[in-house]
């Protein structure tokens, strides 16, 4: 941390590890001059860094202070994170806390690349590949071929590949979309502040799964545990993102079901214990019992 530190023309002076994150370890940095985030562990993050300095024209995003392989250095930005506030039991103002989120969330998309699939290089060119549609079976195949037996019993893995079979056809119209996408929008990646009586998205964090797609993906990746959140935050993050989104469809939200599906499928390959992926099975066993395609209850 001294070493990056100097190269920021700076001294650390006290740090803290910060909770959360699975793939990296995030480190608040004081330096004499202010504080910074450091995120240590990914070994090239040229392409977010070019990903956050995109974005930064539509939406709320740290700024990018340094990027060297193996670490990231952004601004500390203060706030609170969108999980804990919806974790409280009488949060205030939470439909108006909805709208201004599923207003940002809708902005992410507005950036446009030549087509569909992952970024190559800080330059933001962007790979080719088959349709998304095309790819889902195989992708979950495979990541339910990693997953621990205890997971899902034999049956229940036949019924989730049915799901994957029939998200893959409902997410077709997506294939033609290359938009800028989050790829990880959940609450624990978005700071929230209050500014006098008014909620404010003060940063989108977390980019390094950003890449050319559909847009509604983001949104119902925010409303994955919905049942969790407040019922006026819900209602009022689906009206304002379906009314701000870049390109509008009715069927928005099962098209981002489907997308979904990529995430939930590979999240069910990590090991017992990890906790998303321990929610995400449960989710699944829910929607194999209930029906995955429950439409979004705005009422």
């Amino acid at each position: 941390m001294q070493e990056v530190a100097e190269e920021l023309g700076d001294r650390a002076l006290e740090w803290v590890v910060l909770a959360g994150g699975f793939r990296h370890r995030t480190v608040r940095v004081r330096l004499r001059s202010a504080d910074v985030l450091m995120r240590f562990g990914q070994r090239d993050p040229s392409v977010e860094a070019a990903v956050m300095r995109l974005a930064a024209a539509e939406v709320p995003v740290p700024e990018v202070l340094l990027e060297r392989p193996g670490c990231l250095v952004v601004e500390y930005v203060p706030g609170t994170l969108l999980a804990d506030v919806l974790a409280d039991p009488g949060p205030p103002d939470m439909a108006a806390l909805g709208e201004v989120v599923g207003k940002t969330v809708a902005k992410i998309g507005t950036p446009q690349f030549s087509r569909p699939g992952f970024f190559t290089g800080p330059d933001l060119d962007v790979s080719a590949q088959p349709p998304w549609s095309e790819q889902l079976v195989g992708v979950a195949r495979d990541a339910l071929s990693h997953m621990p037996p205890q997971r899902l019993s034999e049956s229940q893995r036949r019924d989730w590949l049915d799901v994957c079979a029939e998200a893959a056809r409902r997410m077709e119209p997506a294939d033609v979309q290359a938009r800028l996408v989050h790829g990880d929008v959940n609450p624990k990646n978005i700071l929230v502040r209050r500014l006098g009586a008014q909620w404010q998205v003060a940063a989108l964090l977390d980019w390094e799964f950003a890449h050319s797609g559909c847009p509604y993906s983001d949104a119902a990746n925010l409303l994955r545990f919905r049942d969790d959140y407040p019922p006026p935050f819900v209602a009022s993050f689906a009206t304002a993102y379906e009314r701000e989104v870049v390109e509008p469809r009715a069927d928005w939200y099962p098209i981002g079901q489907a997308l979904d599906v990529f995430s939930l499928s590979q999240l069910l390959a990590h090991d017992v214990g990890h906790p998303v992926a321990d929610r995400v099975e449960r989710l699944v066993r829910e929607a194999l019992r209930d029906g995955y395609w429950r439409p979004l209850n705005c009422g």
